[in-house]
């Protein structure tokens, strides 16, 4: 008897899961990397991508890159996997709008960027470890 309440509790969860429409907004972000490495052929150019929810894509990028992205939807999660502690030594950027670098950061407004971000500075002023 137990048997038999336990399929109908089951199918009465699958009919409510049919029924019940669950909609979510598509979160979406362009994701840049720059080559930093001084002896690439690729040194100083930029690559861009849109990941999203739906897409479900991932960007791989190793050492020798700076990475930035722009959310491109109302919100956005961004995780990261990193091969390493973080070291506030070793911590450096770029601005985002560096002329040589020529990002097109598909910008329809101002970018609301923090203090850090602002204070970075040019790729021809970066003296990559790399």
């Amino acid at each position: 008897m137990n048997e038999v309440i336990v399929l109908k509790v089951v199918i009465v969860l699958l009919v409510v899961l049919k029924v019940v429409e669950v909609t979510f907004d598509v979160l979406v972000i362009l994701d840049v990397a720059v080559d930093l490495r001084t002896n690439s052929k690729t040194y100083g150019k930029s690559f861009s991508i849109e990941l999203s929810s739906e897409n479900n894509k991932q960007l791989f990028i190793p050492r020798g890159f700076a990475h930035g992205f722009q959310v491109l939807s109302e919100t956005a999660i961004v995780n990261y996997k990193v091969d390493n502690y973080y070291n506030s030594k070793s911590e450096s950027g770029l601005i985002w709008n560096d002329k040589d670098l020529s990002i097109d950061w598909k910008l329809n407004i101002k970018p609301i960027l923090s203090k850090k971000d602002l204070k970075l500075m040019s790729f021809k002023d970066l003296k990559s470890p790399f």
